[in-house]
């Protein structure tokens, strides 16, 4: 069964939708916030896109980030922990800009990766 994503971060997302990008964004705060959040530990991070406020939408940056597929002989729990650590690292060395949010792709099913 699929795990929601704790309340804390599903009332921080920004639909992406009515901009005609199939996401979510968090700001910088909140993705940091739950990539190091241990309740959430069991969520990996395929990947993410960096997403710029444009006016009065959103666009992509045309930037982004992805983690290699786990081997058959790694678990889920230390591929989603080292997927985590590949997100924060990409989102610690983005430039600081205003108006810049990330669309991480997450999940936590045990297969993600493979």
């Amino acid at each position: 069964m699929e795990k929601r994503l704790p309340e804390t971060y599903e009332k921080k997302k920004i639909d992406l939708s009515p901009f005609g990008i199939r996401s979510f964004a968090w700001d910088r705060e909140t993705i940091l916030n739950f990539l190091s959040d241990k309740s959430c530990h069991d969520f990996a991070v395929l990947g993410g896109d960096v997403i710029e406020k444009s006016g009065r939408g959103y666009r992509h940056k045309n930037e982004n980030w992805y983690v290699e597929g786990r081997s058959p002989k790694e678990n889920f729990e230390h591929y989603a922990a080292r997927s985590r650590e590949k997100a924060k690292t990409y989102i610690n060395a983005y430039p600081k800009v205003v108006d810049v949010y990330f669309a991480p792709v997450i999940t936590n099913e045990v297969t993600a990766g493979l």
